[in-house]
């Protein structure tokens, strides 16, 4: 009975945090995510399988998909923080998912009421000055880790924002020769390239374009994004192309492509826009004065 109500749950469109972790989903639909939404859902499913491992050997009574409907269902309804006795960053390794009831009365919002750690109790509170009868809403950034881990944790994607750091990683690789992905690894570079709002991109990004290309950044760079460009279509294209996705699941991913379809709009109108003087040595390889002033740097890793 368990299993039953576990696979009926985990197949019904009314929980779409749920509906990413179906099997079916995770087998057949993994290709049509965008990067960091599958960056995401693939660590979760890992750290689920093996949370599960560890279980299934205590317990050797407990069904599969009941737990995996359980430890999803707790990942896609608490708040990820860290004990103030343990450093209280959010980020840190020795983060904890907490279940506070009280929470689910609240809407979400960009702009919403913070959740305070006091040690023995924690305190919703606001950040503006509210009403009588004025609708209290949870900040979704105290719930995860970046708008694409909202997607697969809760279901929701918020419009873009100043705090949207996006991930192209995978299509990055994919865009990569051979050759190319042998001169990152050789300089002990991951291959990672993330896009900051406006287009704009960290050192760590910058470094690793300038070691691919030393000569003719800006060209080399614009046609890398171009193709990363075009792999984004292809994958909008069979999205739009699948007919056992629910409409809600596929409203979704695609306003998150569109997301990431503008910020590369954004990156490579920047790169066209640079002259080829500016095609230089860059902050924090040696800065020169003629760095267009919209390609700002983040100084932040990504």
């Amino acid at each position: 009975m368990a299993t039953h109500l576990a696979l009926q749950a985990m197949h019904q469109a009314t929980d779409l945090a749920l509906g990413f972790r179906t099997e079916d989903f995770l087998l057949n639909h993994c290709s049509i995510l965008p990067p960091g939404v599958g960056q995401h859902l693939s660590t979760q499913s890992e750290e689920c399988k093996a949370d599960w491992d560890l279980a299934r050997n205590a317990f050797p009574e407990l069904d599969r998909m009941a737990y995996y409907y359980a430890w999803f269902l707790i990942s896609s309804k608490g708040i990820n923080y860290v004990p103030k006795s343990k450093g209280g960053a959010h980020g840190s390794l020795e983060m904890e998912i907490i279940l506070l009831p009280i929470l689910d009365s609240f809407d979400l919002s960009d702009s919403g009421c913070a959740v305070v750690d006091d040690g023995d109790i924690f305190r919703v509170e606001t950040t503006q000055a509210c009403r009588q009868d004025d609708e209290l809403h949870l900040s979704t950034k105290i719930l995860s880790q970046g708008n694409d881990a909202l997607l697969v944790d809760f279901g929701i994607s918020p419009p873009d924002d100043a705090n949207d750091i996006l991930s192209f990683d995978d299509l990055f690789g994919e865009a990569l020769t051979p050759e190319q992905l042998q001169k990152l690894s050789l300089g002990g570079e991951k291959i990672r390239y993330t896009l900051h709002p406006q287009g704009k991109r960290s050192i760590d990004t910058k470094r690793r374009i300038r070691l691919l290309f030393p000569e003719n950044y800006v060209a080399n760079e614009l046609q890398l994004l171009e193709k990363i460009r075009d792999q984004v279509h292809r994958k909008r294209t069979e999205l739009e192309k699948l007919q056992s996705l629910d409409g809600r699941m596929f409203a979704i991913l695609e306003s998150r492509w569109q997301q990431y379809q503008n910020r590369l709009k954004e990156a490579i109108t920047i790169r066209e826009a640079l002259k080829p003087k500016d095609n230089i040595e860059e902050c924090g390889i040696g800065l020169s004065s003629g760095v267009a002033a919209q390609d700002t740097w983040h100084c932040s890793n990504d």
